[in-house]
């Protein structure tokens, strides 16, 4: 008898008995003897969510349900270890304490499992076996064995102090700033020890699905075996890749443009760097957008020193594979301690799908595989040489091709060629594929469907979407609906109508829309007094007319406005008079005269010529 079975048994008769010795009974019962650890520990915990709702335990039924994580083909799957996940009030009712009890019980079975497969495989294939000790700590944060395999911090190692001197770079008055050291990281801050700690766990999920990702470039493949049999052996391939790394974090973004102009740099406009040379990164912290750049950096900081340490990598080609790769680890999510990589809904992704589909920019592989720094640093596109790049290796990592982990292996062997000063510009197409199949496969990966959108985790924080191009529908609009932090929408020739526009009612953030070529009517145009903000709109090729400019002019932010090859007449023009702050006016392929044009630039003194 179980634990939970004998402190149930001490219960005096009561109403919810019967259904409770039904959960109790479900939890005794053993897996067929052929049914795999991941299918036993999935009905396991399908079958406590669903005796958790029969008895009215709710908030406990979600967790589990949510526990095990869904899985998609557009991304890569990561665990870590977390430990709130296993505590529990002393006051909780005995009902959740019972849940509670089996739902650590489901999941330390199924820990022990993985980590007995990872010793099973080590020898052959070390980097799936790490990966399977991270998620055995997912799911029992105490194994031990586990721990101890994986050189992993506890909390008891991560210390926080005021240290009494001055700040050696940046000239902080002695206990003005906070100093959090754990394993692998240095952290000091003017902001606050809060700050610190919000950084240093950023990082720490950073690293661990950097680690897991990257195993063969900075691992030694025999040290997991070794320490799984109890060596005490460093699991790192690289003599420095044992250093902590540093990270200095300025209150202000103020502070830290400062403190780069004093040093002579010129990227005191920057979000963030990673100065290979003094080995730091140099953050600010009073810009939460900024943690993309935190992620970037701190990837280059992680290539760099737990690499053989070669300066000047990626100079005279493959620059933007280095940046693609760090462009890729930005679009890391985690939640209870499920990590994923990549998504099509990645912020980056959305602007390399704008600019390619949309048929705004586009450069060949080859092509961009060939360009040093110096050349991208003066290219009059280099914004959209970044995006291309981005997406690039985002159609790499997650390919959804039969060859999908072929081509991540082989296109992590390029890098790491890269990071030791060994690389060339044919790379990509002689050790990944070639030039042809890169290029017919990319645009296909940015289409996105109405299946993509389906699979959208409720959680994940979005703030652009670009469906261009793109076969979605009004089924997507219901979901996309639900995301009020939206601030760019693009939905150019996609399939959505009228009747899907208003469920986007509620996205009172949005700043940029685009309509474009979809079969939308004048009746949509009544959501925007939905939208306060909204800076730029998009309605060309859609047969909007004059009846539709009541609704634009009452969004005097309108700083951009398309309405190429509309239904709009002189009289519809005549009222955008009231959009002071409008600059970019197209009205090209519509029934409006040259006269009426000219007059509303006499009367709109910011609109462009």
């Amino acid at each position: 008898m179980t634990p939970v079975a004998a402190s149930f048994g001490l219960l005096p008769p009561n109403p919810i008995r019967k259904p409770m010795q039904l959960l109790l009974i479900l939890a005794s019962l053993l897996a067929p003897a052929d049914e795999s650890a991941d299918q036993q520990y999935h009905r396991d915990l399908v079958d406590l969510a669903s005796k958790c709702t029969e008895l009215d335990l709710d908030d406990q039924a979600e967790i589990t349900r949510n526990w095990a994580a869904t899985q998609r083909a557009d991304q890569i799957d990561l665990y870590i270890p977390i430990s709130k996940s296993t505590t529990l009030s002393e006051n909780a009712p005995q009902l959740v304490k019972f849940w509670h009890e089996r739902f650590l019980e489901i999941r330390s079975q199924y820990a022990e499992r993985l980590f007995n497969n990872a010793v099973a495989i080590c020898s052959e294939d070390p980097g799936r076996a790490y990966k399977l000790l991270y998620q055995t700590l997912r799911e029992n944060p105490n194994h031990l064995q586990a721990l101890t395999a994986l050189e992993l911090d506890t909390q008891s190692n991560v210390k926080v102090t005021k240290p009494g001197v001055i700040h050696s770079r940046t000239t902080w008055p002695a206990r003005t700033y906070w100093r959090l050291e754990s394993r692998y990281f240095v952290i000091d801050t003017n902001k606050s020890r809060e700050a610190a700690e919000h950084i240093h766990a950023e990082l720490v999920a950073l690293e661990a699905a950097w680690k897991q990702v990257f195993y063969s470039y900075w691992a030694d493949p025999t040290a997991l075996a070794k320490r799984l049999e109890g060596e005490d052996v460093s699991l790192a391939k690289h003599r420095n890749a044992t250093r902590k790394h540093r990270i200095i974090v300025f209150d202000t973004r103020s502070q830290y443009a400062s403190f780069l102009d004093s040093k002579g740099s010129n990227a005191t406009a920057s979000l963030g760097l990673y100065d290979d040379k003094s080995q730091t990164s140099y953050f600010f912290i009073d810009d939460l957008n900024t943690r993309d750049t935190w992620l970037h950096e701190v990837t280059h900081q992680f290539f760099q020193e737990r690499g053989p340490g070669v300066l000047n990598i990626g100079r005279n080609q493959n620059t933007m594979l280095v940046e693609g790769i760090a462009m890729y680890m930005e679009s890391l999510r985690e939640v209870s301690g499920h990590i994923t990589l990549g998504g099509w809904e990645s912020n980056r992704l959305q602007f390399a799908r704008y600019y390619r589909l949309n048929g705004q920019f586009h450069m060949p592989a080859k092509d961009l595989m060939a360009l040093g720094m110096s050349e991208i640093q003066g290219h009059q596109s280099q914004g959209e040489i970044y995006y291309e790049a981005a997406g690039l290796v985002h159609s790499l990592m997650n390919s959804e091709s039969a060859k999908a982990s072929e081509l991540r292996s082989n296109l992590i062997e390029v890098i790491s060629g890269i990071y030791h000063g060994k690389d060339t510009a044919q790379d990509l197409a002689t050790t990944v594929a070639p030039w042809d199949w890169i290029e017919e496969n990319y645009v296909p990966f940015l289409v996105v469907s109405d299946q993509d959108v389906s699979n959208l985790d409720s959680g994940t924080p979005i703030r652009n979407l670009v469906l261009a191009q793109s076969p979605v529908t009004d089924d997507s609009l219901k979901i996309i609906g639900k995301y009020k932090d939206l601030n760019w929408l693009d939905l150019t020739y996609s399939n959505v109508t009228d009747d899907g526009v208003q469920h986007l009612s509620s996205l009172s953030n949005i700043r940029k829309l685009s309509f474009e070529g979809t079969k939308i009517s004048n009746s949509s145009a009544g959501i925007l007094s939905n939208f306060p903000d909204l800076i730029e709109l998009d309605f060309s090729n859609t047969p909007i007319s004059d009846d539709a400019v009541a609704q634009i002019t009452r969004k005097t932010k309108l700083e951009v406005l398309y309405l190429t090859g509309t239904k709009i007449t002189d009289e519809g023009l005549n009222k955008l008079a009231s959009l002071r702050n409008l600059e970019v006016l197209d009205v090209r392929k519509t029934n409006v005269s040259d006269a009426a044009v000219e007059q509303l630039m006499k009367m709109l003194p910011k609109l462009q010529r």
